[in-house]
């Protein structure tokens, strides 16, 4: 039998898991894309992303590429997953970006890189104006 106190605790329960819910599925994966790519090129980094889905409150971002300063031609990363993304402020909160191992020769050059990833990394909205927010930033 359910008391007055156990039925209130279960509505605020199921409140609480379905707005949780509500929240994930707002976040936008183009826009989160958009808004590191825009950081990255602030950064002189120019990157850009084939397309970018959401898989639960994670955005999986395909057929990323990288051009660095001296190279003719972006330099393909593969698929890198965002994960936990959430919004904060006018930005985003990503717990965790994982970016594949990769390794590429070139033109008698060899480019190894083992795989790395970021915690807590805050990404900048569109309309976001403090310059030090506008950095990528991350612990």
């Amino acid at each position: 039998m359910m008391t007055a106190r156990s039925g209130r605790l279960f509505s605020a329960s199921l409140l609480a898991i379905v707005f949780s819910t509500a929240a994930h599925a707002e976040i936008d994966a183009k826009k989160v894309t958009d808004a590191i790519a825009a950081q990255f090129a602030g950064q002189g980094l120019p990157l850009t992303v084939e397309s970018a889905e959401l898989s639960g409150s994670n955005v999986i971002a395909k057929g990323v590429k990288m051009k660095f300063a001296e190279a003719d031609e972006a330099f393909s990363i593969g698929d890198v997953v965002l994960e936990n993304v959430t919004e904060e402020g006018t930005g985003y909160l990503v717990a965790k970006i994982a970016a594949p191992a990769i390794s590429k020769e070139e033109e008698g050059m060899k480019f190894d890189f083992g795989g790395a990833s970021l915690n807590n990394i805050h990404i900048a909205g569109p309309d976001e104006t403090d310059p030090v927010k506008q950095l990528l930033l991350y612990e």
